[in-house]
């Protein structure tokens, strides 16, 4: 069976390109969302195996509260997916202690690799 995955970005292109790739790698992309607020709610339903999630998103919730949010209702592994280098933003983020913070422009390699230690 498939591992589902979770995609959460504000960017359109970005997101294509994150389904194109973890489909080539043989992973279900369950749904992309571009807030928080619609993540959380298909969360709680799809129950996905992986998020990948952006800091900034549309919505009142930024990335990071939705990982303390899902954290909260599901053991379901996160790894965010972020232009943000600022030490104050990457502390906040780790303390809800994702897979992997990968820095855009992404490497496919980085994301694969993170995606499947995740999913082991």
């Amino acid at each position: 069976m498939k591992k589902k995955i979770m995609i959460v970005e504000d960017e359109t292109i970005i997101a294509r390109d994150l389904k194109q790739l973890l489909q080539g790698e043989g992973y279900e992309i369950q749904s992309i969302e571009d807030s928080a607020e619609n993540a959380m709610a298909k969360i709680k339903l799809e129950k996905p195996d992986l998020v990948l999630i952006d800091i900034q998103l549309f919505g009142k919730m930024d990335g990071i509260k939705l990982s303390e949010e899902i954290a909260r209702i599901d053991h379901i592994p996160v790894i965010y997916v972020t232009a943000y280098s600022e030490k104050e933003v990457i502390d906040r983020a780790m303390k809800t202690k994702p897979i992997a913070y990968i820095m855009k422009p992404i490497l496919d390699e980085d994301l694969v690799d993170a995606v499947k230690d995740a999913l082991k």
